[in-house]
């Protein structure tokens, strides 16, 4: 796998695995109803888009949460790298329908996930500046021994602009800040806990 390949999981969302725990969290400011719903909208959409060619995808809602929305061009955004990549895996048409039929359910599940973390961001203030954008950018090459090239030629292949993939490394460190902010606050230190760590270390 070249360098370029390797970047792929830069391209996918952290939350699938990382942000699991707090998305069911917060599940509960969705009615039941609403979830079973907007999977079956997935469905319905999947079976629309795989009978359209492509360039054919018209915007549309596809889910409400709250007093956002979800629309059909934001869920073809998000699924277009999956599609992508089944496409060079040679499977049967039949099989490549199917699995793409799941991934896409499984993706607006996920982007209502997003949305929801996206309000508890918005509520309690919190912030990403450019700076902490382009470390986190360059960390990302350090680790997986890429250059500004390999990133660009990952991005292309993709269908990304920098702009895009900047906002999306912001969107993932908005997450990550109040994921963490969540874990701070259910953290209590007693006088007694205090008073043990004095012990233990005087």
């Amino acid at each position: 796998m070249s360098r370029p390949e390797r970047l792929l999981s830069l391209l996918m969302p952290i939350s699938a695995n990382t942000m699991t725990g707090f998305f069911n969290r917060h599940r509960a400011k969705v009615p039941g109803s609403f979830w079973h719903q907007a999977l079956l909208t997935a469905g319905i959409l999947c079976l629309w888009a795989l009978g359209t060619a492509a360039g054919e995808v018209v915007d549309r809602i596809v889910a409400v949460v709250n007093d956002d929305v979800l629309t059909l061009v934001e869920l073809d955004q998000a699924l277009r790298p999956y599609r992508n990549k089944l496409g060079t895996m040679g499977y049967p048409p039949d099989k490549e329908h199917q699995m793409l039929f799941k991934v896409r359910e499984d993706i607006l599940d996920q982007l209502i996930n997003e949305k929801l973390t996206d309000q508890e961001i918005r509520k309690a203030d919190i912030s990403v500046s450019d700076q902490e954008v382009d470390s986190a950018i360059e960390r990302l090459k350090a680790a997986r021994f890429l250059t500004e090239e390999d990133l660009q030629t990952a991005l292309a292949r993709d269908g990304m602009s920098l702009d895009d993939y900047r906002r999306r490394v912001r969107e993932q460190l908005l997450r990550t800040k109040l994921v963490n902010r969540q874990i701070k606050s259910k953290i209590v230190i007693t006088k007694e806990d205090v008073k043990a760590y004095y012990e233990q270390h005087r």
